[in-house]
């Protein structure tokens, strides 16, 4: 069966007699699906599409919205509060390869960007993360050995006479 309820105990305490620190409680739908989880900070619910895939999660701290891409199934757009006001707006998009390219920030902390800050993500001819090209100017890099294991990540400022062109 699903788990429905998590206790948390100090860890001096008796489970068979003392009473639990923090309860926590899910529900889940017909298909297993999370449906909701309650605990100290309240009632947390999760909202899917057709497809399976999350769409929304509204809990104590807030509303997160997903959508999605009808073809490709790819997550194209988070943002928080409404998504017609968000409070923050982070758009995806993809290379035909269905790796992510870019990651775009429209709206930051309900204030929104007159230039979406991009975030750009570079990949070799196998499909390994060869680079990441921050909106904040930090450029991260990752070498590989023969066998396609990460063996050196290097991080560079913008500004630094070292950054890599």
């Amino acid at each position: 069966g699903l788990l429905d309820e998590l206790q948390y105990f100090n860890s001096s305490a008796d489970p068979d007699v003392d009473t639990p620190d923090e309860t926590v409680s899910y529900s889940y739908d017909d298909l297993y699906r999370k449906t909701s989880m309650t605990d100290d900070r309240g009632t947390t619910d999760y909202t899917y599409d057709n497809d399976g895939r999350i769409t929304q999660i509204d809990s104590p701290e807030g509303i997160i919205n997903y959508e999605y891409d009808d073809l490709t199934g790819q997550r194209t757009r988070v943002t928080t509060g409404s998504p017609s006001d968000p409070e923050n707006d982070f758009r995806y998009t993809y290379d035909s390869l269905n790796r992510l390219k870019t990651v775009e920030v429209y709206e930051r902390n309900d204030s929104a960007l007159s230039t979406p800050e991009v975030t750009t993500y570079s990949y070799d001819a196998v499909g390994n993360l060869v680079r990441v090209d921050q909106a904040n100017g930090v450029i991260t890099t990752y070498e590989y050995d023969d066998l396609y294991r990460l063996n050196i990540l290097t991080h560079y400022e913008q500004d630094s006479m070292t950054c890599p062109p």
